[in-house]
């Protein structure tokens, strides 16, 4: 401590500038991390929060498929044996209509007038004659009355008596502020855009009647644990019914977004890796231009693990500054990107209300800590190399020798690494995390690092060459720089192509993504126009329809055909999937979606009889092939269905079970749908389309209806991929100003290196502007170099991702598609970057007074 006092912190003092790009990468590098996790966090709260406020003082929660509990039903939880209280609940996500895409509103339906063991009185005290609204009794005699949270009220202007409008599957329904709930228990939830309606009137609102989401349990007594108990009331129920802790909800839900947050850590860990790259380097340069403090210390007798520790310390140091920037940097970094995370995970996953990002110091407590240690771990080897010096020869006023990299022992390191990433790539996930995939990343990285000296060494003949063809001796001097000191360089040249890769895998992800979704929507989205309410997105931002609306759209002049579709989230088998019902024969009439197992000829023929269909990434995952079978809860009970065909489909990560709408309806006993796909008549005029689609629009006044063309679909489909990866996109800006760090770091050392030899440039007749230019064209050639890295590193991080990563996460097997223009964006970008990165340098080296620069030694 002595020592990093007196010597280290005094160093860092003085060089300001160094110390600021040191401190800047390392805080740019924690920000990533830290927001992600505030993200994740904010996200797993709002679920969680949302399901223990809703299920307040519920032990277990009865429920029965993806169309609910039925009404009968709840007699027989209630004089199921242990069972103290049960309430039916009705939970639904209600679009408002007036206001911007994605607005809505979590309505709750709770028996107000029943038990109030689990909601406490919402309507107030009845036996003091005390309420929250004027009426109670008008209140529950309407269908239209709402409790609203206070923050939903407030964020929309509303107030008592006020209305406002949503979608519902009976139409669009004006619903009445009756009264405020204080910002506690379920107005607490989903980030307080809550209403609360009495559970029988918002069954006829919204359509459900005779049908409960689920009825919570609160159990008797407390010896027994309450998985045993649980065991019990499923043996006294029967197979019809589902038990289960409320929390086994939300543990689905975190399933379905481990794809998501897998492509956020993926990237993240590249970007500290950068950072990591950052202190190396900067502490390789202290070491080296304190080689004669090193030996002065070891002189006065300091020991190895005193000078090893000192320069552990230092890094440290830098990594507690610049953590405890990165976690306040994080914190506005999770802010803005929010929204955008909002809206992905609601448009793939489920609805989530990601409110305020809130500094929660477990996570940045944490994010700093990591800034910390990576960095200290990242100042290992320098520390290891500064303890080698000898004393003799480190208080030598001449220069130390060049670097020798000895290219052999590289070689091997790097072949090693390369082998060990092939061999960890297809691991199995362990615990739902493709572990194998990500430590097969961050080998790979560590392997073309370690092969950076020798990229450099070989490639210096032809930059020289390069080099000195366009901007002359300067050049010349410029690439034998950059081969003197390869491992100083070669460090920074690492950091840019992590940097470069990043962009490439993540840009060639993407593309391969809309390739892929561009084909089966060719294939298999052929329809000329759809119907839906609210949103085009089926299943968690769109609202049902009732299917009389498809009846009339076929009676149509110029339709041929219509395919009413029905899309839900169930849970199957344990995890969330995706329920999709059609009407089979006119679907495969006039699409062609590809199977992968079975065929069409199949699928018509079996599916009308009761079997079923299963996308490949559900198949993937739960190792499903044709002729196995799969349970699914249904009104009736536990129900097993015989797969016949699997078939591509990227509507969801979380996997799809096809069915006939014949016997979907017949099974489940649902008769809505959520959207219409329209085939028309072919030919048929543009103007006669338009009229169509005003008729069907003028037809349904009353319900939501959105009609959009297959080019529309096609274009919210590719939009909802970049609104997803735009995330990624600001992670790949970021590491890219952490390499850019490095490169300014860099060549501030090398100018205040090379001080004596710029004065004696200066001396012998080279002008400013031949300084400048050598220093610049360094900094090109760095990040030449690093484009020589980065593209070979990005393609084969691409592949990672998309052949074992993203498959074992999602069960998607895209195609391995390379999108050119992410490799000319990153070798051109980092060309430049890196240029720009040697401005403020080459200024420097160029402001040298000769008589000055000389005196330097």
């Amino acid at each position: 401590m002595r020592l990093l006092l007196a010597i280290s912190l005094r160093r860092l003092l003085a060089q300001p500038l160094r110390t600021s790009l040191v401190a800047a990468g390392i805080a740019l590098g924690v920000a990533i991390l830290c927001s992600f996790n505030l993200l994740r966090s904010e996200i797993d709260e709002s679920f969680r929060k949302g399901i223990d406020a809703i299920a307040g003082k519920a032990d277990l929660e009865i429920s029965a498929g993806p169309t609910g509990v039925a009404e009968e039903a709840l007699e027989r939880v209630r004089r199921a044996p242990g069972v103290a209280h049960a309430t039916p609940v009705l939970d639904t996500v209600a679009n408002l209509v007036g206001g911007p895409a994605g607005d809505s509103v979590r309505v709750v339906g709770i028996d107000l007038l029943g038990d109030d063991y689990f909601f406490g009185d919402l309507l107030g005290d009845r036996s003091h004659d005390e309420a929250p609204v004027e009426d109670p009794l008008a209140f529950l005699n309407s269908t239209e009355s709402v409790l609203v949270a206070e923050a939903f009220a407030r964020k929309r202007g509303l107030g008592v008596g006020a209305s406002f409008q949503v979608a519902t599957p009976a139409g669009v329904r004006p619903l009445r502020v009756r009264g405020l709930l204080p910002m506690e228990g379920v107005a607490d939830a989903y980030g307080g855009d809550v209403a609360v309606m009495d559970l029988y009137a918002m069954q006829i609102a919204f359509g459900r009647e005779g049908r409960f989401d689920r009825v919570q349990v609160a159990l008797e007594g407390e010896g027994a644990s309450v998985d045993l108990r649980a065991a019990a009331l499923r043996r006294a129920l029967g197979g019809d019914l589902r038990v289960e802790r409320p929390a086994s909800r939300g543990e689905r839900v975190a399933r379905m977004l481990l794809g998501f947050r897998t492509a956020l850590s993926f990237a993240s860990g590249l970007a500290l890796i950068v950072a990591m790259f950052l202190v190396y380097n900067a502490v390789s340069i202290a070491v080296a231009e304190r080689r004669g403090e090193i030996g002065l210390l070891r002189a006065l007798g300091g020991t190895l693990a005193q000078v090893r520790r000192l320069f552990v310390a230092e890094a440290a140091l830098l990594g507690a500054v610049g953590g405890a920037a990165g976690a306040g940097l994080g914190v506005l970094l999770a802010r803005l990107l929010a929204g955008n995370v909002g809206e992905s995970v609601s448009s793939l996953y489920v609805r989530v209300q990601v409110g305020t990002i809130e500094a929660r110091p477990g996570v940045l407590a944490s994010s700093a800590a990591f800034g910390v240690v990576s960095s200290a771990l990242a100042a290992i080897l320098p520390a290891r190399a500064a303890a080698r010096v000898a004393p003799a020869e480190a208080v030598r006023r001449s220069p130390p020798r060049p670097e020798t990299v000895r290219d052999g022992r590289l070689a091997v390191a790097g072949g090693c690494a390369f082998a060990a990433s092939a061999a960890l790539a297809p691991l199995p996930m362990v615990r739902d995390v493709p572990v194998g995939g990500l430590l097969s990343s961050l080998v790979l990285v560590l392997g073309f690092s370690l092969c950076a000296p020798i990229v450099l060494r070989l490639s210096a003949p032809a930059l020289a060459r390069v080099a000195e063809r366009i901007a002359g001796l300067p050049g010349r001097l410029a690439a034998q720089n950059l081969a003197r000191l390869p491992g100083r360089t070669a460090v920074t040249v690492s950091a840019l192509g992590v940097a470069a890769a990043l962009v490439i895998s993540v840009g060639s992800f993407v593309v391969s993504i809309k390739t892929a979704v561009h084909q089966w929507i060719e294939n298999s989205v052929r329809a000329d126009l759809i119907v839906t309410a609210s949103s085009p997105w089926l299943g968690t931002t769109n609202t049902p329809i009732p299917s009389a609306i498809a009846d009339d759209v076929r009676r149509m002049p110029g339709v041929a055909a219509v395919d009413p579709l029905r899309s839900l989230h169930a849970d199957v088998s344990g995890q969330r999937a995706v329920l999709f019902a059609h009407d089979v024969v006119t679907y495969e009439r006039y699409g062609d979606p590809v199977y992968t197992a079975g065929d069409a000829e199949t699928v018509v023929r079996e599916l009308p009889r009761g079997a079923i269909a299963v996308s490949s990434n559900l198949a993937a995952r739960r190792k499903l092939g044709v002729g196995d079978t799969l349970t699914l809860d249904t009104p009736a009970g536990a129900r097993d269905f015989r797969i016949v065909a699997i078939f591509v489909d990227y509507t969801s990560d979380a996997g799809m079970v096809r069915f006939d709408i014949g016997v979907y309806r017949q099974v489940f006993g649902d008769s809505l749908i959520d959207a219409v796909d329209v085939y028309l008549v072919p030919g048929l005029p543009a103007g006669k389309v338009r009229a169509l689609r005003d008729q069907i629009l003028r037809r349904h006044p009353g319900h939501d209806l959105r009609v959009y063309t297959n080019r529309d679909l096609r274009e919210i489909s590719f939009g909802i991929v970049d609104q997803t990866f735009r995330v990624l996109g600001s992670l790949q800006l970021v590491a890219l100003i952490v390499a850019i760090l490095g490169v300014l770091n860099t060549l501030v050392a090398a100018v205040i290196d090379r001080t004596r030899e710029i004065g004696m440039l200066r001396a012998v007749g080279a002008t400013r502007r031949q300084v400048r230019v050598a220093v610049i064209t360094e900094a090109t050639l760095i990040g030449i170099g690093s484009s020589l890295i980065g593209v070979p590193a990005g393609l084969i991080l691409h592949f990672i991702f998309t052949r074992y990563v993203n498959y074992q996460t999602s069960g998607f097997m895209f195609p391995y598609t390379i999108a050119w223009p992410a490799i000319a964006q990153a070798t051109i970008g980092v060309g430049v970057v890196a240029a720009l990165a040697g401005i403020y340098p080459a200024r420097r080296a160029a402001r040298l007074q000769p008589t000055a620069a000389l005196r330097a030694e």
